[in-house]
């Protein structure tokens, strides 16, 4: 499981309004606690990880394409999966709440039956683990043509988990156990695409 987790301390924004208690959610640490988990999650369950960002600097999309395709090349023998980790965001302000809640994921606009799966069962995976969540898009992966979609050479699905703009969606998000979740929901998925590859 080839783990990226988005963005870095040095990128601009990418942070919450002020909660009521005086903090804040920043999307690169957030990311990186989600990544933490999984891999832990990953050692438990006998299966390998990569991280693309083992610190808080903020790779290229060029940079985290290239690492994760050389781990790609360099295991040959190895099913690879990708997963790119976020929280998303609504708007540029992060002074005000906005409306837009719900979890969703993404999926380059081309791709195989392999990847189109990997987006079914991450959405199923999360569907189970948290059963209240709104799913946007009906609890489909969207369409876009990200770089880390397109460039990676395995089934690739980046995660929005949830917004962290909205203020509901916040308070869970700067949760330990509801980011744990969210690590078990990823590793989930890949046990299951696994067991059909």
């Amino acid at each position: 499981i080839i783990i990226d987790a988005g963005h870095g301390v040095e990128t601009a924004g990418k942070r919450s309004p002020m909660l009521h208690d005086g903090r804040r959610l920043y999307e690169w640490e957030y990311n990186r606690k989600i990544a933490n988990h999984l891999e832990t999650l990953c050692r438990e369950n006998g299966l390998n990880s990569f991280k693309i960002c083992e610190d808080e600097t903020s790779p290229s999309l060029y940079e985290r394409v290239k690492k994760a395709n050389r781990y790609i090349e360099e295991h040959p023998d190895e099913q690879c999966i990708f997963f790119s980790i976020h929280g998303n965001a609504f708007g540029n302000s992060m002074t005000e709440w906005q409306q837009p809640y719900g979890w969703e994921c993404y999926l380059a606009k081309q791709v195989g039956k392999q990847t189109e799966e990997l987006g079914q069962y991450l959405c199923e995976a999360v569907k189970e683990i948290f059963p209240k969540m709104k799913l946007r898009n009906l609890g489909k992966p969207r369409r876009e043509n990200f770089s880390v979609l397109v460039g990676t050479k395995c089934p690739a699905v980046l995660s929005e988990n949830p917004f962290y703009t909205n203020y509901e969606d916040c308070l869970l998000m700067i949760d330990g156990e509801f980011q744990k979740k969210v690590a078990r929901a990823h590793l989930n998925c890949a046990i299951n695409f696994f067991k059909a590859y």
